[in-house]
């Protein structure tokens, strides 16, 4: 799992700059024009790729849904589901225990339920099922449903094998939605890293402001786009995104990084995450290796421990 963490990060810091298209570098093509890639820090680097809100949230809610899941899942009889969808047979049994359980469902107690029934052969099998609606006393009659060939796999009509009710397995939509919301931040800061590897410098002038759809902790998201010239004399239009608007409208002119092979790929400077900070000469002069740290906290340490337990209990 460590190994795997040290493939991630050397895949999102120096794949990363890869041309999406033609996948070779962008140093590369960036030659034609003599265009010199510029040394990027670690930990400059991970602070752009992992330092945006969507990633971090993404990572969180990937993080805490999978904590749900874990619990919940485990108390699902996912596997019983799937083999009661083939043939079964029924026998006659008997309660011999009747026990409250700490699980709740639609604030009714879920109880355990102990029987003892015989298959059609005559041979003696016990079983557990679980309900939280009319559930039976010790001693009372109950119909028993048991998969053929497979016994082992039985429950009282009606009722369930675990505590928990099968539909509890949607609770990994919130994984997954938290997994998708952090790919799509991981992207975006995969095109600000490949900037901040190849980009130009340039100063552009604000030339549009679109709200978007989007808000973070109750602000708008808005699209800023900027328009500037290059030293050959071609005009090209950058855009960016933030919620933080007033840190793009401080300057007449704001310092962005450009493409010169895509006019409209680059990333306003003080819309950087983690904090990063350039010059207008193109040094990163602002940068924090603690930080760094902590931002792979959640994208970083919740995947690899997620991981842990998932490795645990598939071998356990």
């Amino acid at each position: 799992m460590a190994g795997a963490t040290v493939v991630f990060l050397w895949y999102i810091l120096f794949v990363a700059n890869l041309d999406q298209y033609s996948h070779r570098p962008l140093e590369a093509r960036a030659a034609s024009a003599q265009a010199a890639s510029r040394h990027v820090p670690i930990a400059a680097g991970i602070s752009v790729l992992l330092g945006g809100f969507m990633t971090q949230f993404g990572a969180a809610f990937f993080s805490f849904g999978m904590i749900f899941c874990w619990v919940f899942i485990g108390m699902a009889d996912i596997p019983g589901t799937i083999k009661f969808m083939g043939e079964t047979a029924t026998a006659n049994g008997v309660v011999k225990r009747v026990t409250a359980t700490s699980a709740k469902e639609n604030k009714s107690r879920v109880h355990e339920i102990e029987y003892v029934f015989n298959e059609s052969n005559g041979a003696t099998r016990t079983g557990t099922s679980y309900s939280a609606y009319d559930v039976p006393k010790s001693g009372d009659a109950v119909r028993i449903e048991y998969v053929t060939g497979d016994p082992g796999y039985n429950r009282i009509e009606g009722m369930r094998r675990a505590e928990m009710p099968i539909f509890v397995v949607f609770v990994v939509i919130f994984p997954i939605v938290g997994a998708l919301i952090g790919v799509a931040g991981i992207r975006a800061g995969r095109r600000r890293l490949r900037m901040l590897y190849v980009g130009r410098m340039a100063r552009g002038r604000l030339v549009a402001k679109e709200p978007t759809n989007t808000k973070i902790n109750n602000q708008t998201v808005y699209k800023l786009t900027f328009e500037f010239t290059t030293p050959d004399g071609r005009v090209g239009r950058v855009t960016d995104k933030t919620h933080e608007t007033a840190r793009l409208e401080d300057e007449a002119e704001e310092l962005l990084l450009y493409n010169p092979d895509n006019l409209e790929e680059g990333a306003a400077i003080d819309a950087l995450p983690g904090g990063v900070k350039m010059n207008d000469a193109g040094e990163i002069t602002q940068y924090s290796a603690p930080r760094a740290l902590l931002l792979m906290l959640l994208p970083v340490g919740g995947l690899t421990l997620h991981g842990l337990v998932g490795v645990y209990l598939l071998l356990g």
